[in-house]
C-alpha cells in the first residue's frame, strides 16, 4: 500500500493497534487521537521510517514508550501522547530526535529520573504542561522545573547489606529504597571512612527500589556508604554503616585450670587484635570450628569442644571462612570425668597442664588419675562416705560437715522430721516451770492487801502489821 497518511480522529474506535499497521513504510502521519484503543503500542513503530506526526493522544495506550520511537529521529517533528496510561521512564535516547518541535506527554503514569535532553532549554508549543501528571524521579534540573512545570518524587535510601565485608577481595553492596534513578553510568556510590579518607565506585540501578555498588575494595574501618546522582548526593533515612574487617591476629590464648579441657564445657579466652563484632565469630580448634563469643576488639571467647588428648593448632577469624594467618598451638589433656571433679572443689581440682597426673588433690600425697581419695570423717563424696538420702533437703557432697541441709522447717539427721516436734518438750517444761512460780508466790502473798488494813480495828492491824513488818526486815 502506498497510504501516507491515517486520520482517524473521534471516531470512538477501539481495540488494539493492528500490526499491520506498523509495516505501512509510506506513511508520513498516524492520527488517532480521541478513541478508545488501548494495549501497548508495537516496537515495529521504528519502521515508519517517514513518519512526521505521531498522534495518539486520548486513548487509553498502556506499557512503555517504543524504544524503537528513538529510531525517527530524522523525520519525527510532533509526538502526542497525553492522556494515555504509558508507564516506565524516557530514554536518554529522545534527544534523538532532532527535529522534534511538538511534544506533549502530559497525564500518563511516566516515572524515573528526567533525562538530560530537558535541561537544555528545548521549547515546545505548551511547554509548561507537556510533563504535568506524571510521576519523575528527583533530582530535576531547575531548568527542567521552571520551564516544564515538573515534580518529582525524591529518592530515599533505607537500608545496606551486607553490613560486614572482607576486606581481601572486591565485594558488591546492595543499597535498597525508593525513588531511585534507574539511568545506567550517571549513578555512583561514595564509600567514606570516619577519619574522610573515600573512594568512589561505578553503581547501578537494578530498578527503583534497588542499587548496586560494585567492586569495592577499602581499608580495615567503619565506614558510611552514600549514593551520588548528577553530582548529587540521594538522601537516606538513617546512615548506611558498612564494616570492612580483616583477618585478626592472635597474641595469646588462657584456659581456667579447675576445669577439664576435653568435656565440652570449658571456655577459652582469646586475646589479638582486630576482632570484629560480626555476629559469625569463629573459633577453629583442628578441623573443628564452634562460634565464639564476641567481647571487645581485643578479646573473645572460645567454647572449647570435646577432642582426644592431643596437641591442635588454634585459629580464630572474624567469620566462619576467613581465619588468622597465625595459629597457637592448643594441647588437649586427659579430663576428669567423675562428678564433681576429683571428688569435689574441697578436695581437689582437675589439672589442665600435666598430661599425667588429672587431679591435684588438697592432700599433695593423694594426687592420682582417680580422683582425690583423701577422705576425712563426715567427708561426703562419690569416694569417701556415700551421701544419705535427705528426705526434705540436699546431700553437702564434697564439703565437711554434716550429710543434710534441710529445707526451712525440717531437721534431723535426714531431714525427716519438722522442728515443731523437737521443739514441743522445751515448751511444756516451761510452761511448767512459770506455773510452779506463780503457785509459790501465790502461797506466799495470800495476806489481806495493804490498802485494806485501815478498815480493821486495832488488835487485827497489829496482827496484819507483824507479818510486813517481818518480810521488811
Amino acid at each position: 500500500l502506498n497510504l501516507k497518511g491515517v486520520n482517524d480522529n473521534k471516531k470512538g474506535m477501539t481495540g488494539e493497534l493492528p500490526e499491520e499497521l506498523f509495516h505501512l513504510e509510506k506513511l508520513d502521519s498516524l492520527f488517532l487521537s480521541f478513541n478508545k484503543f488501548y494495549g501497548p503500542i508495537s516496537e515495529n513503530l521504528g519502521n515508519l521510517t517517514k513518519l512526521r506526526l505521531i498522534a495518539l493522544d486520548f486513548n487509553k495506550f498502556t506499557g512503555p514508550i517504543p524504544e524503537s520511537l528513538y529510531d525517527l529521529g530524522m523525520t519525527l517533528e510532533s509526538l502526542w501522547l497525553h492522556n494515555n496510561k504509558f508507564s516506565g521512564g524516557i530514554s536518554p535516547r529522545i534527544s534523538d530526535l532532532r527535529n522534534l518541535v511538538n511534544l506533549n506527554l502530559r497525564n500518563n503514569e511516566l516515572s524515573g529520573h528526567l533525562p538530560r535532553y530537558f535541561d537544555k532549554g528545548h521549547k515546545f508549543e505548551e511547554e509548561n504542561t507537556i510533563l504535568k501528571g506524571n510521576k519523575f524521579t528527583c533530582p530535576v534540573s531547575f531548568l527542567a522545573k521552571s520551564r516544564y512545570k515538573v515534580l518529582c518524587q525524591n529518592p530515599a535510601l533505607e537500608s545496606i547489606s551486607p553490613q560486614f565485608i572482607f576486606n581481601e577481595h572486591p565485594a558488591n553492596l546492595t543499597i535498597r529504597g525508593r525513588n531511585i534513578p534507574s539511568i545506567p553510568g550517571e549513578i555512583f556510590c561514595e564509600v567514606r571512612s570516619l577519619h574522610n579518607d573515600k573512594t568512589i565506585v561505578p553503581a547501578y540501578a537494578a530498578s527503583a527500589r534497588e542499587i548496586t555498588c560494585t567492586d569495592i575494595v577499602y581499608h580495615p574501618s567503619k565506614t558510611s556508604v552514600s549514593a551520588i546522582y548528577d553530582n548529587s548526593f540521594l538522601s537516606a533515612s538513617k546512615p548506611l554503616i558498612v564494616t570492612f574487617y580483616e583477618r585478626p591476629t592472635l597474641l595469646s590464648i588462657s584456659v581456667k585450670e579447675e576445669r577439664e579441657q576435653g568435656s565440652g564445657e570449658n571456655t577459652m579466652e582469646v586475646r589479638g587484635l582486630g576482632f570484629v563484632d560480626t555476629g559469625a565469630v569463629s573459633c577453629q580448634f583442628g578441623n573443628l570450628t564452634v562460634p565464639g563469643i564476641y567481647v571487645r576488639s581485643t578479646k573473645i571467647l572460645c567454647p572449647i569442644p570435646p577432642h582426644p588428648p592431643g596437641q591442635v593448632m588454634f585459629a580464630a577469624g572474624n567469620d566462619g571462612d576467613y581465619f588468622s594467618l597465625t595459629e597457637l598451638p592448643f594441647e588437649y589433656y586427659q579430663y576428669c570425668d567423675s562428678f564433681p571433679p576429683c571428688g569435689g572443689y574441697d578436695t581437689g581440682v582437675c589439672n589442665v597442664l600435666n598430661e599425667t597426673v588429672y587431679c591435684v588433690c588438697r592432700n599433695p600425697n593423694r594426687d592420682s588419675k582417680q580422683g582425690c581419695l583423701d577422705c576425712r570423717p563426715n567427708h561426703f563424696s562419690p569416694e569417701c562416705t556415700q551421701c544419705p538420702v535427705c528426705v526434705h533437703g540436699v546431700c553437702n557432697e564434697g564439703i565437711d560437715g554434716v550429710g543434710c541441709v534441710c529445707e526451712q522447717w525440717y531437721t534431723g539427721v535426714l531431714c525427716d522430721s519438722l522442728v515443731v516436734f523437737y521443739l514441743a518438750p522445751i515448751v511444756i517444761s516451761l510452761f511448767i516451770t512459770i506455773l510452779f512460780v506463780t503457785l509459790v508466790f501465790k502461797k506466799l502473798y495470800s495476806g489481806p492487801f495493804v490498802g485494806d488494813i485501815d478498815e480493821l480495828d486495832e488488835e487485827e492491824r497489829d496482827g496484819a502489821r507483824r507479818p510486813l513488818l517481818a518480810f521488811s526486815d
